[in-house]
């Protein structure tokens, strides 16, 4: 059976760390992202999480950002596969129906 690729933004914080920890445990390949800014930190968020027995791929992402977003999925689908599943975590509040909502 082929995993299913998760994908998690705002993964190293409180919320995102569990989602992902309970998506590698449900057997899922996880991937999540992190501020641009934290880079540092979610790498060693990242070893701390590999040292728990939980492979989790990390990449950049700032949310803001409509071309920063399709660049981001862009690399993960070529480095990593097709995205199965994504739970957004990370965001702004710009309220308003989705259909209604700029890029």
């Amino acid at each position: 059976m082929n995993q299913r690729i998760a994908v998690v933004t705002g993964a190293n914080g409180g919320l995102g760390e569990s989602m992902c920890i309970a998506m590698c445990q449900q057997g899922h390949r996880v991937v999540g992202s992190y501020l641009p800014a934290d880079e540092a930190g979610a790498h060693e968020w990242q070893r701390r999480m590999q040292s728990d027995g939980y492979q989790i791929a990390i990449y950049p992402l700032d949310v803001t950002s409509y071309d920063h977003c399709c660049s981001f999925i862009r690399a993960v689908e070529e480095e990593v596969g097709p995205i199965d599943i994504l739970v957004n975590n990370a965001g702004i509040t710009r309220d308003a129906p989705l259909k209604r909502m700029q890029p």
